[in-house]
């Protein structure tokens, strides 16, 4: 397929609707997980530089008020309280419900450009070009290689077409905003593809040390505690098992120690028992997702940081947080770190039990080397994670969607 070139609009448009945006997240929106705390960064700095966005999203998650943004949401006719990561006959249907939202809400407004994410960008791109307008594509990961394994999408047939797809989305949108890992992927399908790369912006701010020592009461840790603790989602590909069973062996070395694996949802109960094992140390404790403020908290207190995923190019976005933290990080050596993370910012590791047992035990006998990758990451995550860096990237992105308007 390819898409009719933007042509400039030769009628005047209201000072008030130059610069709308319209903005399509197929997620729950807002969640303290990966994309939507992606997708808060980017409605904040497009409020600072005065456009004006309309969210289309799905109809749960926590309400929020953000300058400048109006929160559009579906119908829940079926009154469903959660969605799960990755693909769902739920998420199907609330995609379809989205795109007709994003069409009835598109044909009857002005809008600068649309900024859509991840599998809703097949229709909503195919819609835009019937008003010539400019689409940025915001791709946290290669849809083909997310649904990989999944039951319904593994066979060869299925990749091969999903993979010819997402190649001639490449070449249909106006722009495409990627996850830090991406873009040479992008590249190699669509050398023609105008693309960056999101380095989202995270707080290096210490919290209070009294706030500190009040999280600590809260998890129940005494002074002589050392604490090794992984925040996140539990999906699969999150290697969340294979830590399990690595955890288990370094607590039994170190009587001390108790590692936090935080983050997990009603929906990933069910699934996490059953490759759990029974006889779980009490020094795992497994806690659901807690709310964002106390994530500063969290990783302040963590003597190591570890990251298991098992395959993938998107950086996460906690990896981010984890280098502005200054705590030494644990992490599988895998495309998706080594975007950002390298031997002197990390103890990289094979995305195993072993690995991850290795890698544990050796930083925490090892006082220099954890100050030493600890205080590396520090400094590479102020300088290349910050604020006015981000406004600055955004502002770029969107000033090509300004001069095709």
């Amino acid at each position: 397929m390819k898409k009719s070139p933007i042509q400039k609009t030769n009628h005047a448009t209201p000072l008030t609707q130059h610069k709308r945006v319209l903005l399509v997240s197929p997620q729950p929106f807002y969640e303290t997980r990966g994309t939507p705390i992606a997708v808060r960064h980017i409605l904040v700095a497009l409020g600072q530089l005065g456009y004006k966005v309309d969210v289309i999203t799905y109809p749960i998650g926590e309400e929020i008020e953000l300058p400048s943004v109006r929160i559009l949401r579906t119908p829940n006719p079926f009154r469903f309280q959660s969605i799960p990561i990755g693909f769902s006959f739920k998420k199907l249907f609330f995609d379809v419900m989205l795109t007709v939202l994003f069409y009835k809400q598109f044909r009857s407004n002005y809008y600068l450009c649309v900024h859509v994410l991840e599998e809703l960008a097949f229709p909503v791109a195919l819609l835009a070009n019937q008003k010539k307008v400019f689409v940025i594509y915001d791709m946290a990961s290669s849809l083909p290689e997310q649904l990989s394994h999944s039951f319904f999408f593994s066979n060869k047939l299925c990749q091969k077409i999903l993979k010819y797809l997402e190649k001639q989305l490449f070449a249909y949108v106006d722009y495409i905003a990627c996850s830090a890992g991406l873009a040479t992927y992008i590249k190699q399908s669509c050398p023609s593809a105008r693309t960056t790369e999101w380095f989202f912006p995270i707080s290096s701010k210490t919290p209070d040390p009294k706030y500190i020592k009040e999280m600590r009461r809260k998890l129940q840790l005494s002074d002589g505690n050392r604490v090794v603790m992984y925040i996140g989602s539990f999906a699969k590909y999150q290697g969340v098992n294979n830590l399990i069973e690595a955890a288990q062996r370094v607590t039994s070395k170190f009587p001390q120690l108790v590692v936090f694996l935080i983050g997990i949802t009603k929906e990933e109960q069910w699934s996490f028992r059953q490759y759990t094992r029974k006889d779980l140390s009490p020094q795992i404790r497994v806690i659901p997702r807690l709310p964002r403020e106390e994530v500063n908290c969290l990783l302040a207190l963590a003597d190591v940081l570890v990251s298991p995923r098992l395959y993938g190019s998107n950086t996460p976005l906690k990896i981010m947080e984890y280098m502005a933290s200054g705590k030494p990080i644990v992490a599988s050596d895998i495309a998706a770190h080594r975007t950002i993370l390298d031997d002197t910012r990390a103890v990289l590791v094979e995305p195993t039990i072993e690995g991850f047992t290795s890698g544990i035990t050796r930083v925490l006998l090892d006082d220099n080397l954890a100050i030493r990758i600890g205080r590396a990451a520090r400094v590479y995550a102020a300088d290349a994670f910050n604020w006015c860096r981000f406004i600055r990237h955004v502002e770029k992105i969107y000033q090509e969607a300004c001069l095709s308007s």
